[in-house]
Protein backbone atom coordinates (compact mmCIF):
# COMPACT_ATOMS: atom_id res chain seq x y z
CA UNK A 1 0.00 0.00 0.00
CA UNK A 2 2.92 2.61 1.02
CA UNK A 3 4.52 1.65 -2.84
CA UNK A 4 1.33 2.06 -4.52
CA UNK A 5 0.97 5.48 -3.09
CA UNK A 6 4.17 6.67 -3.14
CA UNK A 7 6.09 4.97 -5.49
CA UNK A 8 8.66 3.28 -3.34
CA UNK A 9 9.19 0.97 -0.85
CA UNK A 10 8.96 1.98 3.15
CA UNK A 11 12.14 0.86 3.92
CA UNK A 12 14.08 1.51 0.31
CA UNK A 13 17.85 2.96 0.93
CA UNK A 14 20.87 3.20 -0.86
CA UNK A 15 22.23 0.08 0.05
CA UNK A 16 21.15 -3.07 1.55
CA UNK A 17 22.53 -2.71 4.92
CA UNK A 18 20.87 0.53 5.37
CA UNK A 19 17.78 -0.70 4.18
CA UNK A 20 17.76 -4.30 6.45
CA UNK A 21 18.66 -1.58 9.19
CA UNK A 22 15.42 0.63 8.20
CA UNK A 23 13.24 -2.98 8.51
CA UNK A 24 14.47 -3.45 11.80
CA UNK A 25 14.11 0.02 13.38
CA UNK A 26 10.75 0.44 11.59
CA UNK A 27 12.45 3.42 9.94
CA UNK A 28 10.05 5.74 7.22
CA UNK A 29 8.81 8.32 5.82
CA UNK A 30 6.30 9.65 3.64
CA UNK A 31 7.57 11.86 0.70
CA UNK A 32 6.65 15.64 1.90
CA UNK A 33 5.55 16.53 -2.34
CA UNK A 34 3.00 13.98 -2.29
CA UNK A 35 -0.02 14.47 -0.47
CA UNK A 36 -1.68 11.24 1.19
CA UNK A 37 -4.43 11.29 3.02
CA UNK A 38 -4.46 10.96 7.25
CA UNK A 39 -6.83 8.03 6.74
CA UNK A 40 -4.42 6.09 4.36
CA UNK A 41 -1.59 6.86 6.67
CA UNK A 42 -3.40 5.45 9.67
CA UNK A 43 -3.25 2.55 7.46
CA UNK A 44 -0.20 2.22 6.92
CA UNK A 45 1.19 3.12 10.01
CA UNK A 46 -0.99 0.25 11.20
CA UNK A 47 0.30 -2.65 9.39
CA UNK A 48 4.14 -1.31 9.83
CA UNK A 49 4.01 -2.12 13.51
CA UNK A 50 7.09 -4.08 14.85
CA UNK A 51 5.03 -6.30 16.96
CA UNK A 52 2.92 -8.60 15.12
CA UNK A 53 -0.06 -8.56 17.87
CA UNK A 54 0.01 -4.31 17.37
CA UNK A 55 0.02 -4.61 13.81
CA UNK A 56 -4.08 -4.23 11.98
CA UNK A 57 -5.59 -7.06 11.68
CA UNK A 58 -7.59 -7.74 8.64
CA UNK A 59 -10.89 -7.32 10.15
CA UNK A 60 -9.74 -3.95 11.28
CA UNK A 61 -8.20 -3.04 7.46
CA UNK A 62 -11.63 -4.16 5.64
CA UNK A 63 -13.61 -1.51 8.09
CA UNK A 64 -11.08 0.96 8.11
CA UNK A 65 -12.52 4.32 6.90
CA UNK A 66 -9.67 4.70 4.32
CA UNK A 67 -11.03 1.21 2.77
CA UNK A 68 -14.33 2.23 2.99
CA UNK A 69 -16.30 1.70 0.12
CA UNK A 70 -19.99 2.17 0.89
CA UNK A 71 -21.33 5.05 -0.13
CA UNK A 72 -22.75 7.34 2.28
Amino acid sequence: MFALLCGKPPFESKDVKSTYKRILDIDYSYPKQLRISPKSKDVIDGLLQKTPEERLSLDSMLIHPALDNQQT
